[in-house]
């Protein structure tokens, strides 16, 4: 029997969902938070657990996306404790690759790579498909950070092989620009700009504006890298209009760079000159986007912190198997 909802807060929570989702792929993360922050304010005054679970998630991964890794932090041990009320170590699991990708993130390998194990761990435990994938995944990121190619190549190519079988062709093409970049790691530079090119029709074909501006800027990178910078000029230049028109700071501030950068090896220093301002215009904007979200975060805490949540505990950044907690999955 359907449970009433007569203050329709159900339908509430989706819109909450369907515009943090819409803002999340099109890398606009403050807006993102916006709605996740308002779904949760919501979520906590219904007293829904699981709906508090999907906003905290949110909350975590993209303040970790904006550079906020204090407010991640918060935020991740906040859901730690939740996973702990349910219990649940799929949840543990999720929560640990989050803080793993936090960590490697604060250049602290050895701590991400803990987090990283836990996960794993935790995810077999839970005998839940994708969270062991998500969970190798970053096994996979820890191993190419220690430049142990074969063993982050193994786990990048299971991951891709069982999203491709679930029929996930947006998790799929994320395997390959893991693959990619381990062969750029390697200097197979040529190996790397084929394989992009693979996941630049993927991300048109999944309908990522964002992702598919990122691919063609580190075609633009590889093409450079290799001498071409002549034949990568165009392919940024294609794509510029999109990457203007998504209106990502962060989108922008990275496909400025790598467009200067690419003049510049061309020798149209005027050019460079140019486009590294606007560069450095849109990164900035990102770190007041970034003070101002932070400012409004701690403003706001008291309304949007639920009594069931319990605040963060310092003993989550000095012990990984700190079992109350764990980061959830970004499993969009």
């Amino acid at each position: 029997m359907a449970v009433p909802d007569p203050l329709g807060v159900r339908d509430t929570l989706v819109t909450a969902e369907n515009q943090h989702r819409t803002a999340y792929q099109a890398s606009k993360f403050a807006e993102a938070i916006a709605a996740a922050r308002g779904g949760l304010e919501l979520a906590d005054r219904a007293g829904t657990l699981q709906d508090q679970i999907q906003f905290v998630r949110h909350l975590a991964y993209d303040y970790f996306l904006m550079g906020d890794n204090e407010s991640a932090l918060d935020y991740s041990q906040r859901l730690l404790n939740c996973a702990e009320l349910l219990n649940d170590n799929r949840i543990r699991a999720q929560g640990h690759r989050y803080l793993s990708e936090i960590y490697a993130t604060m250049k602290d390998d050895a701590l991400s790579r803990s987090h990283a194990e836990s996960a794993l761990r935790l995810a077999t435990l839970a005998g839940d498909g994708d969270v062991r994938i998500y969970a190798l995944t970053v096994v996979g990121l820890s191993e190419a950070r220690a430049r142990h190619y074969d063993a982050a190549l193994r786990a990048f190519e299971e991951s891709r092989v069982y999203w491709r079988k679930q029929n996930r062709p947006w998790n799929t093409v994320n395997s390959l620009v893991n693959i990619a970049d381990v062969a750029e790691d390697r200097g197979d530079l040529a190996d790397a700009l084929r394989r992009y090119e693979e996941i630049v029709a993927g991300r048109i074909a999944n309908g990522d504006r964002s992702g598919q501006v990122r691919a063609v800027a580190a075609i633009a990178g590889l093409l450079r890298q290799l001498g071409r910078a002549d034949e990568a000029l165009p392919r940024l230049v294609a794509v510029r209009a999109l990457a203007e028109s998504i209106g990502s700071h962060r989108v922008l501030a990275e496909f400025y760079l790598n467009l200067a950068q690419v003049q510049e090896a061309r020798r149209d220093f005027a050019a460079a000159l140019a486009t590294e301002r606007l560069a450095e215009s849109e990164s900035e904007a990102l770190g007041s986007e970034r003070a101002r979200l932070r400012s409004s975060e701690l403003e706001a805490r008291p309304k949007t912190v639920s009594s069931k949540i319990p605040e963060r505990s310092e003993s989550v950044s000095s012990s990984p198997e700190f079992i109350p907690g764990i980061f959830l999955a970004c499993a969009f």
